[in-house]
This record gives structure tokens, sequence and C-alpha cells, in this order.
């Protein structure tokens, strides 16, 4: 894990996996995680949360 960032309204929080170049996102009690993006992302360093617009 590169960054881990937490959305304060729902809980859930997001982290960077550099090694295999994805996004992932979890819920609060860390049960269940899906892969957010799996692009043609590059060397992924830093993640960013705006939960105020959804």
């Amino acid at each position: 894990v590169e960054q881990m960032a937490i959305d304060w309204l729902t809980g859930n929080f997001y982290f960077v996996d550099d090694v295999d170049d994805r996004i992932f996102v979890c819920s609060k009690d860390g049960f269940t995680c899906v892969i957010l993006l799996d692009l043609e992302l590059y060397n992924p360093k830093g993640i960013a949360l705006d939960p105020a617009m959804g």
C-alpha cells in the first residue's frame, strides 16, 4: 500500500497498490474490498477524496 484515504461520510477507505498499479475501495469493516481502478496506471503514488462531491 502506497497511500490510503478515508471517506469520512461513508467510512469506506481507499488505497493505492503501487505494486499492481491499482486503486481499491474497502468497506469500513474491511470485509468487502473491490478494485476501483485497474487501468493503465503507471506507478500511482497518491489518492485524494472529495466526499462532499459524492
